[in-house]
């Protein structure tokens, strides 16, 4: 553990009567790469190290993350200034995340003369340039550190001022962020602004787009965010960039000096007004999230597994059927009847990737093969293999996520089949659907007579009914719990993900359907009908939601009943070991080691009303 020493300092971890740090105080921060959060925490420990801005030009500046970047002196000469150890977390070369991994630092405080121990958790940056796969694991990393914590009172948002429209982050990384998070997380949100001296220390346009996208979430998902005064906090960290390059002997044109005070004054009692609010906030159990996150991602490696196994269900319902009305057909031979006395099965071979293809599935790149009558697809052309962008969703025809797979050119076409990349789709694992049938040969070897074929005939319908009868109640139970899942992410989750059946439902209907005359109907019927099933489900379970008709629904609708309901499913009879297999290939193996790193700035950091002048009004003074 890293220690920086305070010259104000009254006994490590006791405060100046002697009161021992009792309030542990936890502050996720979260946000773009590039916001600025490390500048953040920099200026943050010197403002409360410091309480004017004099002292900070008589006395060393801390950095506790070291930092590189450019200034321009008096004369516009390009200065590069360097602060700070180095330090493997973090990375300076322009244009990369800084932050690599989770850390904290730890600051002992006194607000209003209470002692407390603030905790604050520093993330790497949501829309890292290494891509999207580095997101998805930079949230795992975040989740699983973060749920090693009792409790979690700030989950702080930090933004730039300038966002006049939902950009990439605004629709990518605040949503990335917020469907990680349980719904009870909502009152421990904050928006942090930085680089607000230009906005007149206020959000400016971001605060309109961040209306527009909480009020989307609102209106799609039923989830208040607070958006208020109470929880936007405006800061400029310049002061920090200019007492370092001043501290290097940069000299400044006029007038800066006196805006950098000016920015110091503000962002110091911003600091005040910040943990004044956090730590009078009800802590949110990290538990919740990470419950939802495990059974978030178990939901997701089943999407797809569920899905070919409801299609392979339908395929086997369709083959007994048609058995049956064939066994069922009279004035047949002997050997006619010996040679239908078998129970016919449609089964899926799976063969697994070690890492994600990108396939093309354009008519003139997909191969057609019948199995029980019916039109099956082989993606023959290989057009990315393997691809390793990562969070593309699976079996999902035109992501846009695809357009910067590496076999696209820059106006989204392949370079590999010359098709649009929104013909494109990854593949984790290959499946091939095959006839075959299960045959008691010690039956055909006794039957010796017409009238003991009839009589196996009709053990063997009855057999075929009775499987068909058990095939349709796993269906049934399948589809249930599609939409359980799809009903608990968007019960719990402040923003769910997408509806990943449905999706795959109605790409399958779209892709029968393109096949025109050569459309299989009985296909088209089954999938229109196991969509329409699937949309009653959910309908029924979102309206017992809305109406409260069943007080029941949100106590069944748990974590642990997600992973109960996962248990049945592999054991179900005919489908279990089959899903079970298929998650398996489709679950990805990795287990990240996630190592606490912890800086400790020692000393007491005072904070009280009376320690500063024209503070921001109370919220008993805020106009409506």
């Amino acid at each position: 553990m890293d220690t920086i020493n305070s010259s104000r300092t009254s006994g490590p971890g006791n405060g100046p009567n002697g009161n021992v740090f009792s309030s542990e105080i936890n502050i996720l921060l979260l946000g773009e790469s590039g916001v600025g959060k490390s500048t953040f925490i920099n200026s943050f420990a010197n403002y409360l190290k410091y309480k004017y801005f004099d002292e900070v030009e008589k006395n060393e500046l801390i950095v506790l993350i070291p930092s590189k970047f450019h200034v321009f002196d008096r004369f516009f000469r390009k200065k590069s200034i360097e602060i700070g150890p180095s330090d493997d977390n973090e990375n300076l070369t322009p244009g990369a995340a800084a932050t690599q991994t989770v850390r904290t630092y730890v600051f002992n405080v006194s607000i209003d003369d209470k002692p407390y121990k603030i905790q604050l958790i520093d993330t790497p940056g949501m829309g890292d340039p290494r891509g999207i796969s580095q997101d998805s694991k930079n949230c795992d990393y975040i989740l699983n550190y973060v749920g090693q914590l009792s409790k979690i009172h700030a989950v702080c948002i930090l933004l730039k001022p300038t966002n006049t429209r939902l950009d990439v982050f605004m629709n990518y990384c605040v949503v990335q962020i917020l469907s990680r998070l349980e719904k009870s997380a909502t009152e421990n949100i904050c928006f942090v602004f930085t680089n607000t001296r230009g906005q007149n220390y206020t959000p400016g346009e971001t605060y309109i787009s961040l209306e527009v996208l909480i009020g989307n979430i609102k209106k799609t998902n039923n989830v208040t965010l607070p958006l208020s005064y109470l929880n936007v906090f405006c800061f400029d960290n310049e002061a920090f960039r200019y007492f370092a390059a001043a501290k290097q002997n940069v000299t400044f044109r006029d007038g800066i000096l006196e805006a950098n005070k000016e920015s110091w004054d503000f962002s110091s009692k911003e600091v005040y007004r910040l943990l004044s609010y956090i730590v009078h906030l009800q802590p949110h159990d990290p538990k919740k999230t990470t419950s939802i996150n495990r059974a978030r991602n178990m939901i997701l490696k089943l999407a797809q597994p569920m899905a070919d196994i409801v299609q392979l269900i339908g395929d086997n319902i369709y083959k007994l059927e048609q058995h049956t009305k064939e066994l069922s057909m009279d004035n047949q031979t002997l050997d006619e009847l010996k040679n239908k006395l078998y129970m016919p099965v449609v089964d899926i071979k799976t063969k697994k990737l070690d890492q994600p293809v990108t396939v093309c599935t354009s008519a003139k790149c997909s191969e057609l093969y019948k199995v029980a009558d019916k039109n099956k697809y082989h993606y023959k052309q290989r057009c990315h293999n393997p691809c390793y962008l990562h969070n593309v969703p699976v079996e999902i025809v035109g992501d846009p996520k695809l357009a910067n797979c590496a076999a696209m050119n820059g106006i989204g076409m392949c370079k590999e089949c010359g098709c649009r990349y929104n013909m494109h789709m990854h593949i984790k694992y290959e499946t091939e659907t095959f006839d075959s049938r299960i045959v008691d040969k010690n039956v055909a070897t006794n039957i010796t007579s017409k009238e003991d074929a009839q009589k196996q005939r009709q053990k063997i319908i009855k057999e075929l009914k009775q499987k068909k009868e058990e095939m349709e109640q796993e269906h049934k139970y399948i589809l249930q719990c599609s939409a359980y899942f799809a009903h608990f992410l968007r019960q719990n989750a402040i923003t769910p993900i997408n509806d990943s059946l449905k999706e795959y439902v109605q790409y399958l209907i779209t892709r029968e359907e393109s096949l025109g005359p050569d459309a299989h109907q009985g296909t088209l019927s089954y999938l229109k009908n196991l969509l329409a099933e699937y949309e009653e489900e959910k309908k029924i379970l979102d309206e017992a939601m809305h109406t409260q008709l069943d007080s029941t629904i949100a106590n069944k609708v748990t974590a642990g009943e997600i992973e109960n309901k996962i248990e049945k499913l592999f054991k179900l009879k005919h489908a279990g070991p089959k899903i079970e297999e298929l998650y398996k290939y489709f679950k990805d193996g990795t287990k990240v080691e996630h190592k606490q790193t912890v800086r400790d700035v020692s000393g007491w950091f005072s904070m009280a009303k009376n320690f500063w002048n024209r503070l921001p009004p109370p919220p008993s003074m805020i106009p409506a």
